[in-house]
């Protein structure tokens, strides 16, 4: 696998991948943490809005901002530590996700091509931005542990289970 990341387009690739994955599996976690949370006796009162917000798909963004508060009282603070890194890594990935193309026209050879896609931002990827959202993830589910109310005794335990990432 080293060598991947000496290559400059694979390493692209591999980031990619990875930052969309990452992603991905936190809003995994959020549905799967909360949806078994709501089926508890303490936490059903909130059963039929999670439930709503699940089947609805409301977004991931939503999901983060809403449900530690209202289920927990405490919120995700995303102006610092995991929640700005995994704000970042959301920004990246939507542009990878959600692209735009340019409407501009580029003369080439005998021809000309037309709206061509911008891709400045998958471009720019290396490794370091893989390592980010990998650890931007396991960082953003750490957040809503903590708010959950889960010890610092208990977190690695509780990360361990959650992510596989070993103590």
């Amino acid at each position: 696998m080293e060598e991947v990341w000496g290559d400059k387009a694979w390493e692209r690739k591999y980031s990619a991948l990875i930052i969309i994955m990452s992603v991905t599996v936190v809003e995994t976690f959020m549905n799967v943490f909360f949806k078994m949370l709501v089926e508890s006796e303490e936490y059903i009162i909130h059963r039929e809005w999670v439930n709503a917000d699940i089947n609805k798909r409301v977004c991931i963004e939503e999901k983060l901002r809403k449900w530690p508060i209202a289920v927990f009282g405490q919120c995700i603070q995303f102006d610092q530590g995991a929640g700005q890194q995994f704000q970042a890594i959301k920004m990246i990935r939507n542009f990878l996700v959600h692209f735009t193309s340019k409407h501009e026209t580029v003369g080439v050879l005998d021809g000309f091509i037309e709206g061509m896609a911008d891709t400045t931002e998958y471009d720019a990827l290396k490794k370091e931005d893989a390592i980010l959202a990998v650890r931007s993830t396991e960082g953003m589910i750490e957040e809503v542990l903590k708010v959950s109310g889960v010890n610092e005794v208990q977190l690695v335990g509780a990360i361990h289970y959650w992510t596989g990432k070993p103590g």
